[in-house]
């Protein structure tokens, strides 16, 4: 496989996890890619660590304030240039095969945009939960279960086009993006391997189920302009699926 991957790794104060994610990255058996690492103004060690990783393939950009990571992960897609986009929080990891397991599950499978089962691990590094994904997803279905995390997703640059994270005013601008690709009629599918790992944290944006369903109803009123009782159903729907597979992650 000669396809180039290009990696957008937004950073914000991320120096107790950084150094396991930039490792796991480096660990990959696939080397046709390039990282763009976007530090958003951290005020703790995090571009320190990142520095000590001078690699030919690697690329560092920082900000000189915060911009939050939907500019973040926008900066890198605009500097990137590989036909291929991954992307990855500073926090999470993934396995050695991770990109090659997904560049060619794409390829043979022909499909614009896929993502990964993954495991979820706490501070303790144990793993506490197994996710396994649906197969595919369209629009209607992933505003039923969110369940695409976003460090396992591999997308083709030509369905992006110039999609871009937004900003709204709320969080959660990787949903808005997921959605976003999902109206462009296309069908995502899904790796049943486990090959990211995602850290479960306390003070994440993700860590508050409450406050992330306020949001999601938000986004979906607001921003997709879904009518009061169909984003109910979706609301309960995701409800639903977080209490059965993930104890409530949205």
């Amino acid at each position: 496989m000669n396809n180039f991957i290009d990696i957008i790794l937004p950073v914000f104060n991320s120096e107790k996890y950084i150094e396991d994610t930039l490792n796991s990255i480096l660990q990959q058996d696939y080397d046709k890619y390039k990282l763009y690492i976007i530090d958003d103004c951290s005020i703790d060690n995090s571009f320190e660590i990142i520095k000590k990783f001078s690699k030919k393939n690697f690329f560092c950009e920082r900000l000189s304030k915060n911009m939050g990571p939907a500019f973040c992960r926008n900066l890198g897609m605009r500097l990137s240039s590989a036909e291929y986009i991954c992307f990855i929080d500073s926090d999470d990891l993934w396995t050695p095969d991770k990109l090659s397991t997904q560049l060619e599950f794409m390829l043979k499978e022909d499909v614009n945009f896929s993502y990964t089962s993954y495991k979820t691990f706490k501070k303790n590094d144990k793993i506490s939960k197994l996710i396994n994904v649906p197969e595919f997803f369209n629009y209607e279905t992933f505003l039923k279960n969110t369940s695409i995390a976003t460090s396992s997703i591999m997308i083709r640059r030509n369905l992006i086009g110039h999609t871009k994270f937004k900003k709204i005013g709320y969080g959660f601008d990787d949903y808005i993006f997921k959605s976003d690709m999902l109206k462009k009629n296309t069908v995502a599918k899904g790796i049943q391997k486990y090959l990211t790992i995602y850290r479960l944290r306390e003070d994440s944006i993700s860590s508050n189920p409450l406050r992330n369903l306020k949001w999601v109803w938000q986004i979906n009123k607001n921003y997709h302009k879904i009518k009061f009782y169909k984003n109910i159903y979706y609301i309960l729907c995701i409800i639903f699926n977080s209490l059965i597979k993930y104890r409530l992650k949205i």
